[in-house]
C-alpha cells in the first residue's frame, strides 16, 4: 500500500493540490494520487518530493513546498530560501505510525512514552534514549529524518487551522496514523499548549477524499454520549468543531487524559495489577449498563436489524434461525461499540474513552462487556497475534483458563444488572460476534473496492464467529460462563 508513504504531507503548512515527484519515488506518486493530489501535471506544482540527495533539483522546480526523504542535513533547502522542519517517521518512512517533529520536547516525550514505551527492559532503555535525542532536535543513530520545507514557514495546515478555531497561537504537536493504515484509517494530530506534558486537543483527519460519513458518525456518537449524561458523558471527549480542509475532512475534539489500557496490559506491571484494572473497567461498564438501561421496547429497532441483516447471513453456518426471535424481552443499554484497549485511557480518578462513532443509545446488553473482557484478558495473558487472540478467546470462554473466572464473574454481574436471563447470554454472545463479523466484512469489502490492498485475509471477528458457532461448548447454547 502506498498511501502511508505520503502521510508526511500532513506536516506541510498548506495542503498541496498538485505535486511533482523526483527520484523514482513511485510509492509517493501513488499515495499522493490516492490522497486527492494531482501528480505530474503541467505547470508549477505546489509540492516537490525527492530523496535528500536531489534537494537542489527539487528546489529548482520552483515548488513552494518540499519534502526531502532522508535529509539528515537541510542546507540545500535552507540555502534556496526554504524554512525547514525536520520530522521523524516511526517506525520508518514507508509505513509511519507516528510523525515526530524534532525538538518539540513535550510532544515527543508524550508520543514515545505512550506509543512506543518498549516491552522489554532493553527495548525500553533504547526507546528512552531515542526519545531524548528526538526531543532535543537530534535524530537517533541509524534514523534519517525527513525535511518538510516551505517558502512561507508555518505549522502543519491542520494544526494552524485548529489553533485558529481554539483561539491559540502556538501549539506543539505530533501526528499518529494508527497500526492498520488502510485508506479509511484516519490520522490524528495531538496538540499541546506550550509547556504542557499532555495533549489538550486532538485533530482527526481523513487521508483520502470522500470520508465525510466517518466525521458525521463521530459527531452523532459524541452527541449520543453527551445526551446519555452520567458516567458515559464524563468519559467521552467533546467535539469542538469541524475544519475546512477541502478535499479532505477534519475535526477537533478534546484529548483523553491518562495511559492507554493497551500499553498497561502489554507492559511490565504485575499480572494481579493488570487483572484488577480490567475488573475496574468491567465494573464501570456494568455501572453504565445499570445507569442507562431502558425498557425492552427501546431495543426493538436493534432486534429488527439483527433479524433482518445478521441472522440470514449466518444460519447456514450454525446460527439458530430464532437467535433473535427466541430472545425474551431485554432492556437496552448505551453501547460504545468498539471497546478495545487502544480506545480506553486510564487515570487515577477513572477512565476516558475515545472513538464513539459506533455508539448507540439503545444497544444490546452485555455486548460491550463481553467484547471488552475477551480482548483485555487476551492482552493480560500475553496474546499478541490474531491467531493467539482467537485461540485464547475460545479457551477463555470454555472456562479453561485462569482468566475465565474474571470473565464469568463480570459477565454474571452484567447480566444481573440488566436482568438478562441466563439462557439469553449464549444467543447474545453469538449475535455479538456475527454482527461484528458482518460489519468488519462490509468494511473490508469497501476497502477492497477502493483498490487498497493493505488489509488482507478474513477479519478476526469473522474467524471468531465461525469458531463460536462451530464449537459445541460455545454457540447459542453457551453455558460454561454460569
Amino acid at each position: 500500500m502506498s498511501l502511508p508513504r505520503a502521510d508526511i504531507r500532513f506536516a506541510l503548512p498548506r495542503g498541496p493540490r498538485t505535486a511533482v515527484v523526483l527520484g523514482g519515488l513511485t510509492a509517493w506518486e501513488e499515495g499522493l494520487r490516492q490522497g486527492g493530489v494531482e501528480v505530474g501535471g503541467a505547470g508549477a506544482a505546489d509540492l516537490a518530493v525527492a530523496p535528500a540527495a536531489l534537494a537542489a533539483e527539487a528546489a529548482a522546480t520552483g515548488a513552494p513546498m518540499l519534502v526531502l526523504e532522508g535529509a539528515r542535513r537541510h542546507r540545500a533547502a535552507a540555502a534556496s530560501g526554504y524554512s525547514v522542519q525536520a520530522v521523524l517517521p516511526l517506525p520508518d518512512a514507508l509505513t509511519p505510525e507516528l510523525l515526530l517533529p524534532l525538538g518539540q520536547r513535550d510532544a515527543v516525550r508524550y508520543a514515545v512514552r505512550r506509543w512506543r514505551p518498549g516491552t522489554t527492559p532493553l527495548e525500553a532503555a533504547r526507546n528512552l534514549a531515542a526519545r531524548e535525542l528526538i526531543a532535543r532536535g537530534l535524530a537517533p543513530p541509524g534514523r534519517a529524518p525527513t525535511a518538510v520545507a516551505a517558502r512561507e514557514a508555518g505549522a502543519p495546515a491542520l494544526v494552524a487551522a485548529a489553533a485558529q478555531l481554539l483561539g491559540r497561537e502556538l501549539l506543539d504537536w505530533f501526528a499518529a496514523f494508527g497500526l492498520w493504515p488502510n485508506a479509511e484509517t484516519r490520522g490524528a494530530f495531538f496538540l499541546f499548549e506550550r509547556g504542557r506534558a499532555e495533549p489538550d486537543w486532538v485533530v482527526k483527519f481523513a487521508r483520502i477524499p470522500g470520508l465525510e460519513r466517518l466525521f458525521d458518525r463521530d459527531a452523532a456518537g459524541l452527541a449520543r454520549a453527551a445526551d446519555a449524561g452520567g458516567l458515559v458523558a464524563a468519559a467521552a471527549p467533546r467535539l469542538l468543531g469541524r475544519l475546512a480542509a477541502d478535499p479532505l475532512c477534519a475535526s477537533v475534539e478534546t484529548a483523553a487524559r491518562g495511559e492507554r489500557l493497551t500499553t498497561i496490559l502489554r507492559g511490565r506491571a504485575a499480572r494481579a495489577d493488570k487483572l484488577a484494572l480490567v475488573e475496574r473497567f468491567a465494573e464501570w461498564l456494568v455501572a453504565v449498563a445499570r445507569q442507562t438501561a431502558a425498557p425492552a421496547a427501546a431495543l426493538a429497532p436493534e432486534r429488527e436489524r439483527l433479524e433482518r441483516d445478521v441472522v440470514p447471513r449466518w444460519t447456514d453456518r450454525g446460527l439458530a434461525p430464532d437467535a433473535v426471535s427466541g430472545l425474551p424481552p431485554l432492556a437496552s443499554v448505551f453501547q460504545h461499540g468498539d471497546l478495545w484497549g487502544d480506545n480506553i485511557f486510564v487515570t487515577e480518578r477513572g477512565f476516558g474513552v475515545v472513538d464513539w462513532e459506533s455508539a448507540k443509545t439503545h444497544g444490546a446488553p452485555l455486548w460491550d462487556l463481553l467484547y471488552f473482557l475477551t480482548g483485555a484478558l487476551a492482552l493480560v495473558d500475553g496474546a499478541r497475534t490474531d491467531e493467539e487472540t482467537l485461540e485464547h478467546l475460545v479457551r477463555l470462554c470454555r472456562g479453561e483458563l485462569e482468566s475465565s473466572a474474571v470473565l464469568f464473574r463480570q459477565l454474571g454481574a452484567g447480566a444481573a444488572a440488566t436482568d438478562v436471563p441466563a439462557e439469553a447470554v449464549g444467543p447474545l454472545a453469538a449475535l455479538l460476534w456475527t454482527a461484528y463479523a458482518l460489519l468488519d466484512t462490509q468494511h473490508a469489502e469497501r476497502i477492497a473496492r477502493s483498490g487498497d490492498t493493505g488489509a488482507a485475509g478474513a477479519p478476526l471477528t469473522v474467524r471468531i464467529a465461525e469458531r463460536w458457532l462451530a464449537d459445541p461448548r460455545l454457540g447459542t447454547g453457551w453455558r460454561a460462563w454460569r
